[in-house]
């Protein structure tokens, strides 16, 4: 028996309190590896460690996105003249599973029976030929629709619509879902049971260390006065030591390095404003700063340093 949905209108209290309590579609791909956001992400804006929407660096991009959404909305309305396309106006919430979402569009089909979510997608074409391989959306836009679809009453069928930003052009391509998947859509309640379990327990997810360096100021903000953790067995630790010790070798190389050569440069231009090099555009002018306080903040740092004796052997 399917659970039971919800449907109420969008309103401002529904992004503000609704959604930091469930898992949107647009977060389901998280599970699988395959979210804009890493879990550990997810996790720490859902327990209210990352306030939603403050700490997206491509937020820009999203903007750009929702103001393309109408012209993109009736590109497909185009290219699909038997389809009846409204903006949808309702959040749908499985409230049994804790899942939510909001598609951009409602469509029906006089070919096909029930209604279709609509998703649009606004991607520059650096990144499509990047991302969308082989003609077909990234996995976390399809997983975004297929949980759109379990959610919609009477939703049978879906699309992206993919606006591809040219430097002087657009194109409009459609990528249709002729039917919905039931036993994905298992294994994404499965995930999402999963994933809640573990968040109520108060268990931690991996961290992606290449992703998450942010979060671990975060998640750890203050040590905990006189606790020592005891990495003596840990081999691993060894490693990411002895890996920190030559980066930060390197780094200051390097720094000196593109130092050295920035003054050279500078010496070049010595008091103009500009140069003129083939293939470059050079300035250096003067850049004016306003003054400001800088407020009081305190933040851990991390220093290693090796044992004589240890070193020695």
């Amino acid at each position: 028996m399917a659970p039971e949905i919800e449907i109420h209108p969008i309103t401002d209290a529904c992004y503000r309190d609704e959604r930091p309590t469930l898992l949107n579609a647009s977060e389901i791909g998280s599970l699988f590896g395959h979210g804009h956001k890493t879990l550990a992400h997810v996790t720490a804006m859902k327990r209210g460690l990352i306030e939603p929407g403050t700490d997206d660096p491509d937020s820009p991009l999203l903007e750009r996105g929702r103001d393309f959404e109408e012209v993109a909305a009736k590109r497909v309305q185009r290219l699909r003249p038997t389809w009846k396309i409204e903006r949808n106006t309702n959040h749908y919430v499985d409230r049994l599973n804790r899942i939510a979402a909001i598609p951009d569009y409602l469509a029906t089909d006089p070919e096909r029976e029930g209604v279709g979510c609509l998703e649009i997608k606004t991607v520059a074409e650096p990144n499509h030929k990047k991302e969308w391989l082989e003609g077909t959306p990234p996995l976390k836009y399809v997983l975004q629709l297929a949980t759109q679809m379990m959610l919609v009453p009477n939703c049978t069928w879906g699309a992206i619509g993919q606006l591809i930003i040219g430097n002087f052009t657009y194109m409009m391509n459609i990528y249709t879902v002729d039917k919905r998947d039931h036993g994905a859509e298992m294994r994404l309640r499965t995930a999402a049971a999963k994933f809640w379990q573990a968040f109520d327990a108060g268990d931690q997810p991996v961290i992606d260390f290449e992703k998450d360096g942010d979060l671990i100021a975060l998640l750890f903000p203050n040590e905990v006065p006189g606790k020592v953790v005891d990495l003596s067995t840990d081999n691993i630790i060894q490693d990411l030591l002895q890996r920190r010790e030559h980066l930060k070798a390197m780094q200051a190389e390097f720094k000196d390095k593109l130092e050295a050569t920035e003054t050279e440069i500078k010496a070049k231009l010595g008091d103009a404003e500009v140069a003129l090099v083939p293939g470059w555009r050079i300035s250096f002018k003067t850049q004016h700063r306003k003054g400001y306080p800088v407020a009081p903040s305190s933040f851990r740092v991390l220093r290693t340093s090796r044992h004589e004796q240890d070193h020695a052997t």
